[in-house]
């Protein structure tokens, strides 16, 4: 079955045709059914006349859409074909624009950097001063009118605030008198009352005067009977004070040969002593003046109380006696006490001082000795330190003078190789120069031209402004602008056409130039054969000096290698040394 479905299979063409084959390969399920189904599927039903008609009809219908279809693509294509075009165009007419502005642009900057550098030049500075002295010129010139009239309206306000002043003061004056009369009137009113017044005191004053000498008389009476009671108290006061004295001395002589070595002490007691016995007089002579004062004020009653008076104040003056006794019996008593403990409180004070002054001094000795050992231990090490700082001082130097040679002999050979370089570079740079005054030459010449031109436009504005043209015709033919400013003569000129060209040939070489080498720390031998090559390298072509060793320039290696280079930039075309200084173009007279 299976090889019968193959055979049937693979024997129809699409034309129908039947042709036998003789594979008899086996198939899967899989395969089997989908042949099967296909076997089965029924035949198309064929087109009818009207339908082929139709379908010419829907074909041709198509077909002439389509050319519609790209007939109009066709036109779009070119539509935007011709914009794109015009795009192109535009935009090439926007960047030629913009080249052509990037280049107007470019010349307008150049112009300005040529006109700035126009402007820095010495001729054109010098006459842009002289433009600026004239149209300072006018200024001040209207300047000085203007505060002309300044000065005339402050005069005039000036007078009209003095006339007012004027009128105030004369009547503050006037006011002023009225015031000054006022107070004279017052003032002879207050005199009047004063005068009166005084009088009246100076006869008070006379009554109690002859009231006060009345009562001093009375007073004076009383006064000489107080002072006889007085001069009899004070008499039996001494005699028993006398008395107490000789009994004290008596029993001070008793007294053994210890109280015989304190008779300053017991005679300083005794001046104390009277000092307080003369304290209290003193006071019994104020209390005295105090009750007589009490008389005073009682004058009407002093007849009546002068019995009782008397015998109060002998009371008085026998237990006071009394009691002062008795007070100085104890005083004197305690001071013996007083005396004997500070007698032996000064023994033991003492035997106490003599203990630590002994101990004091013995430890002072053996700190003395203590020191010394130190001292002595000390300069001992110092030595050592010495000899020992001596001998590594010594090595160090030995160390360094080897290494100095060796980097003389190093600056030696490097100095040698760099005079070789820097000649070749002094003459590379020659050259330059050269070709550098050429073109400044004619440079020099165009910035003249422009010059004049740049003056004659200026002159022509300051004669249309109608400002002082003298100082710019002096510049336009060549005379000195300074003039003196009393006789407006013109001042001479100091540069000449030679100290000119020496100023311009000084800055071209300024900074070419080089210095001459450093002294060898070395001499060369006598008998060597380099030392005339030498001198004469040195002699013609002197470089610049090297850095020393152990300074802050042998240790930038970098900045020589960089100094050593040559740089060149383009200015213009032309190539100029950074470090050279070109002339100013000036107009040599």
């Amino acid at each position: 079955m299976h090889t019968l479905l193959y055979r049937l299979f693979c024997g129809k063409w699409k034309d129908g045709k039947i042709f036998t084959s003789c594979c008899t390969r086996k198939l899967n399920t899989e395969t089997i059914n989908s042949i099967g189904k296909y076997l089965l599927k029924p035949k198309p039903k064929a087109p009818t006349r009207m339908e082929i008609v139709e379908r010419n009809l829907l074909h041709h219908a198509s077909m002439a859409e389509d050319k519609l279809v790209k007939a109009r693509q066709r036109k779009l294509l070119a539509e935007r074909k011709l914009r794109d075009q015009a795009k192109e165009e535009h935009r090439n007419m926007l960047a030629a624009e913009e080249r052509e502005m990037k280049k107007q642009d470019r010349q307008q900057a150049v112009d300005n950097a040529n006109l700035k550098m126009f402007h820095q030049t010495s001729c054109a500075r010098k006459f842009n001063r002289a433009v600026q002295r004239t149209q300072m010129q006018k200024e001040n010139e209207a300047l000085i009118q203007f505060h002309r009239e300044q000065k005339k309206m402050v005069e005039d306000r000036n007078r009209q605030s003095e006339e007012e002043m004027r009128s105030r003061l004369k009547e503050a004056l006037r006011q002023e008198q009225q015031k000054a009369q006022q107070r004279r009137f017052y003032n002879c009113s207050v005199a009047d009352f004063q005068s009166q017044q005084i009088k009246e005191k100076k006869l008070l004053k006379e009554k109690m005067r002859q009231q006060e000498k009345e009562e001093g008389d009375a007073l004076r009476k009383l006064d000489e009977l107080h002072a006889q009671e007085l001069k009899t108290l004070s008499y039996q006061e001494a005699e028993s004070k006398k008395r107490y004295l000789k009994y004290r001395l008596e029993d001070i002589h008793s007294r053994d040969l210890l109280r015989q070595r304190q008779a300053e002490e017991i005679h300083m007691a005794e001046a104390e002593r009277k000092r307080v016995q003369s304290d209290i007089e003193q006071k019994i002579q104020q209390r005295k003046n105090d009750q007589a004062e009490k008389l005073r004020n009682r004058q009407i009653q002093i007849e009546i109380v002068k019995n009782k008076l008397s015998d109060t104040m002998r009371d008085e003056a026998a237990s006071r006696t009394v009691r002062e006794q008795t007070k100085l019996s104890k005083e004197v008593a305690e001071q013996d006490i007083k005396r004997a403990r500070q007698q032996k409180e000064k023994l033991e004070k003492k035997d106490a001082e003599l203990k630590s002054i002994a101990a004091h001094r013995e430890a002072k000795i053996q700190e003395k000795r203590q020191k010394e050992k130190e001292r002595l231990q000390n300069d001992l090490n110092w030595s050592k330190a010495q000899q020992k700082s001596a001998r590594l001082f010594i090595e160090d130097k030995k160390l360094k003078a080897q290494r100095a040679r060796e980097a003389d002999i190093k600056d030696r050979d490097f100095n040698a190789v760099m005079a070789a370089e820097r000649r070749a570079h002094v003459e590379q740079l020659k050259s330059k120069d050269r070709e550098a005054e050429v073109k400044e030459a004619e440079k020099a010449a165009e910035n003249e031209r422009k010059l004049q031109q740049y003056i004659q436009s200026e002159h022509r504005k300051a004669a249309e402004d109608e400002r002082n043209t003298a100082h710019l015709s002096a510049v336009k033919t060549g005379e000195p602008a300074l003039c003196c400013m009393t006789t407006w003569e013109p001042l001479p000129r100091r540069g000449t056409n030679q100290t000119c060209l020496m100023k311009r040939y000084l800055d071209c070489t300024a900074d070419t130039t080089p210095n001459h080498l450093p002294p060898l720390t070395r001499a060369p031998s006598n008998n060597s054969t380099e030392k005339g090559e030498r001198l004469n390298s040195s002699a013609k072509c002197p470089v610049k000096l090297l850095p020393r060793r152990s300074t802050s320039h042998a240790w930038c290696p970098d900045d020589n290698k960089t100094h050593n280079k040559v740089q060149f930039v383009k200015v213009e075309g032309v190539k100029i040394h950074p470090k050279t200084r070109l002339p100013p173009v000036s107009k040599f007279s």
